[in-house]
């Protein structure tokens, strides 16, 4: 069943709950709404291509998508939001992939988590987001 989207939010994925808490306690005190996700197949089976926000997905993650692999699927879906992906062991030529399939940003850990929230923040502030 989609999610109403009325709103922009962030749309985190990520199979490491603690994860996932530390992020949308860092993005909540800003405003920022957040819904979580542990996969990449739970946020597509939950949302279709109306959706409006930002997407954070870790790169790796149990299941059978990875974040490249969402990225992709994404994009041949139809959905316009941005996606940053997020990793603590990316090779440059997994970085490159993600670019050239249309990540907004790909983010290292460990990472300043102010690097994140300007990151989100800047994403939100895209057109059609």
């Amino acid at each position: 069943m989609p999610l109403d989207q009325s709103v922009p939010d962030v749309f985190l994925i990520d199979d490491d709950e603690e994860i996932r808490l530390s992020t949308a306690a860092l993005l909540n005190p800003q405003g920022i709404s957040v819904i979580q996700f542990d996969s990449a197949e739970d946020f597509l089976s939950r949302t279709d291509n109306t959706i409006r926000g930002c997407v954070i997905s870790d790169f790796q993650m149990e299941g059978e998508l990875n974040g490249i692999d969402l990225l992709k699927i994404m994009r041949v879906g139809g959905y316009q939001l941005p996606v940053v992906l997020v990793s603590g062991s990316l090779k440059k030529s997994d970085q490159a992939d993600a670019i050239a399939s249309g990540a907004y940003a790909v983010i290292e850990k460990p990472y300043p988590p102010q690097f994140l929230l300007e990151t989100v923040k800047k994403a939100l502030n895209e057109p059609g987001t």
